[in-house]
């Protein structure tokens, strides 16, 4: 009996001498996740209103923005994890804003230059710097700008990358390209754009949902055409890209007013014009989309999702990958075979990073980090991942347990 009670004391001492070196390796994340926890009282639980990925040296993050209501006004807090092994980087930093100014949250912008930029409730604008893994303002380099104030600002949306709308306390609406270093009203931007592209040598590719002009769709849907584009600009330059409908090429009576662009396809002779175009191809299967959504792209690939034309029935929306280089799908599969992604349905967004595509429900809820070939690479819901800490806090049960079943 004796020998038994010193086997077991032995084994549950080197249980607790291992669980106090497993302790002492991961302190320093686990301290500061509680205290991150603790510090909080009922009156400041935060809550989760956007997410998105950065590159982070190479390696992907998740960027995360906290909401909390204070007697003092809102605050959101930007927090930044690892994927590769669940770690804290940099530290949560605390922005307070207006919660009466109108507009998203949270906006954030990808460059083509890898940088992460955020607009704070249309008041506030920040860049994440890799390095700290902390995000810097420049809000008040922005209001510098304007001479008569700053009122509020947001992405300019797909038709001109990279650049801010401001919106002056004068009324005025500005184009602003913080890396171009262009400043002007709104009215002058494509004006601008068309007399500097003349002299660019940089080009880039682009895609986009052009609408199928002519074709007839069932009541209530639409359909588009997903094309690339070869776009004048390139990094330190404006960048446009238009919405161009395209037209079927039916022989030489469209001559006059329309230029083919191949593959059966074509476009108005005065669209072919349009500052900084330089050509359009039509993406494989080139048969119009119904209800597209471009979701998102990066230098590899797009990703969209749709409703495809079909003769025996409805299959439902499709998900699927287009290579950049041949402009054929790559990957595709039916939404509702996802199930990580089905529940979201047109909550359904995404943003490209170098390496694939961050899915995620509405503006906040990650889902998905897939691979520019479909790949899943991280999974959220099942806690292949760090959101709200499940995945590397699972890890660590998973760890205690194999140690107490030796």
């Amino acid at each position: 009996m004796s020998l038994i009670i010193r086997i077991a004391r032995s084994n549950w001492a080197r249980v607790l001498v291992a669980c106090g070196a497993l302790l002492w390796l991961l302190w320093p994340t686990l301290s500061g996740w509680l205290g991150a926890v603790s510090n909080q009282s009922p009156a400041q639980t935060q809550t989760l209103v956007a997410s998105t990925m950065s590159d982070m040296s190479g390696q992907p993050a998740l960027v995360r923005v906290f909401q909390r209501d204070t007697q003092q006004g809102r605050v959101l807090q930007t927090v930044i994890d690892s994927l590769e092994n669940g770690a804290r980087l940099g530290n949560p930093q605390d922005f307070a804003v207006d919660a009466q100014e109108p507009g998203p949250v949270v906006e954030f912008m990808h460059y083509a230059s890898g940088h992460l930029c955020a607009v704070l409730q249309s008041q506030r604008f920040a860049c994440l710097d890799a390095q700290p893994a902390q995000f810097f303002e420049q809000t008040d380099s922005i209001k510098a700008l304007l001479p008569t104030g700053l009122r509020s600002m947001a992405p300019q949306g797909r038709q001109w990358p990279g650049a801010l709308r401001l919106q002056g306390q004068d009324g005025q609406s500005y184009y602003y390209n913080q890396q171009a270093a262009q400043l002007m009203p709104q009215s002058q931007a494509l004006p601008k754009f068309a007399q500097e592209s003349v002299h660019y040598t940089s080009s880039w590719q682009s895609f986009g949902l052009a609408p199928a002009a002519g074709e007839k769709a069932a009541p209530g849907a639409s359909l588009s055409y997903l094309v690339s584009y070869r776009l004048k600009g390139g990094l330190g330059q404006m960048q446009y890209q238009p919405q161009i409908p395209l037209y079927r090429w039916t022989g030489i009576d469209m001559l006059n007013g329309y230029q083919p662009i191949g593959n059966g396809f074509a476009l108005r002779t005065s669209d072919v014009a349009m500052p900084g175009l330089i050509s359009a191809s039509v993406a494989a299967p080139m048969l119009p989309r119904v209800n597209a959504r471009l979701l998102a792209s990066n230098a590899s690939a797009a990703l969209i999702l749709y409703t495809p034309q079909t003769i025996g029935g409805d299959e439902g929306q499709i998900l699927e990958i287009v290579d950049t280089a041949s402009l054929a799908a790559i990957w595709s599969q039916p939404l509702a075979r996802i199930t990580q992604l089905a529940a979201a349905g047109q909550d359904l967004q995404a943003e490209g990073i170098r390496s694939g595509f961050y899915l995620r429900g509405g503006p906040a809820l990650p889902l998905l980090l897939i691979d520019n070939k479909g790949a899943v690479q991280y999974d959220f819901v099942k806690g292949t991942g760090v959101e709200a800490g499940s995945g590397w806090l699972r890890q660590i049960g998973n760890w205690l347990s194999g140690l107490i079943d030796l």
